[in-house]
């Protein structure tokens, strides 16, 4: 049995799972998540704060030493995404890092991030007689981050095409801060979402430079704002990804999770996101209007778990053709 640990360094959070190896077999354990928002300020600034810094690298420090204390023989990878593709001094935070943890961070590319949440939605058997893609032509997978959102997807060529926006649900927020966000009563909600997407739209337009290229039916959403919005829509006790992965959302179920939101007049109610989630539903709405689809698949897996995939399976993928 074999373990491979992957750890995702985010501009909103640090996410990590437990990759188990056995019998050609790769199955997810023990996943934690600490909102250290290390991209604070950074859509502003452009630089990461000294203190965001060594708040994350204390939190690494302590998730890397309480899975090698379970771990006897366990492999370690630490992925960052946006937050230091952008960030002016990331060199500094990934030499601190190395220093004083020991470990490299792999920097994924825009086009990388996006192939790891493709990957996350996989079946994870090593052995198939048919390539996995197969089956995907007709689907993509939406990954709204706190720095990006990348989309990606299979054309009917089995082509891999990927998109990244510079549009995340912490960066908007820094872009435009929204004032009286609470209270407002069940009848104003759908109202304050009407008006709150008018200040916003501009600024995601603005973010989304290019076409959107996706003309399928079936859009899987990943990432922090779609698990949000399937925890409100489930009333869950608490989280429980078993109970939240496959969930079917509509925009319907998207604007009574934002007008429930609202109404809960109490940021513990989602820790470390509530403040950035009326901004993650706006991208949502956004792409889901430009793509004309009326309603998503949420999922819990992420980039983590699709370079895990990667990581354990050798996968030849069609190469982009050049534009």
């Amino acid at each position: 049995m074999k373990y491979i640990i992957i750890v995702e360094i985010g501009t909103n959070s640090i996410k990590a799972v437990v990759g188990v190896i056995d019998f050609h077999k790769l199955e997810f354990i023990n996943e934690k998540i600490y909102y250290t928002r290390l991209g604070e300020k950074l859509a502003t600034a452009k630089y990461l704060s000294y203190h965001a810094m060594s708040h994350n690298i204390a939190v690494l420090h302590e998730l890397i030493d309480e899975y090698q204390r379970i771990y006897s023989t366990v492999e370690i990878f630490l992925l960052a995404t946006q937050v230091l593709r952008t960030a002016l001094n990331y060199q500094i935070f990934i030499q601190k890092v190395k220093l004083e943890l020991g470990f490299e961070i792999i920097i994924l590319s825009s086009r990388e991030e996006a192939m790891c949440a493709f990957y996350s939605q996989y079946n994870q058997v090593f052995s198939t007689d048919l390539p996995m893609l197969v089956h995907f032509s007709n689907c993509g997978v939406l990954d709204i981050g706190g720095g990006s959102t990348e989309l990606v997807y299979q054309n009917e060529n089995h082509v891999l095409i990927t998109q990244s926006f510079p549009l995340g649900a912490v960066f908007l927020k820094e872009k435009k801060a929204l004032t009286s966000l609470y209270p407002f009563s069940i009848k104003d909600g759908k109202e304050h979402l009407t008006r709150f997407l008018k200040q916003i739209n501009h600024i995601i337009q603005e973010c989304v430079h290019s076409r959107i290229l996706f003309k399928g039916e079936y859009l899987t959403v990943i990432g922090g704002t779609a698990v949000a919005l399937a925890y409100l829509h489930k009333s869950c006790p608490q989280f429980n990804s078993n109970l939240l992965e496959g969930t079917i959302l509509t925009i319907a179920d998207i604007e009574a999770a934002y007008v429930k939101f609202i109404n809960f007049n109490d940021h513990t109610i989602l820790p470390g996101r509530a403040d950035i989630l009326p901004y993650g539903i706006a991208i949502l709405l956004f792409f889901l209007a430009e793509l004309k689809l009326e309603k998503i698949v949420v999922s819990c897996k992420g980039v983590r778990h699709g370079y895990l995939v990667m990581k354990t399976k050798i996968i030849n993928l069609t190469p982009e053709p050049n534009n």
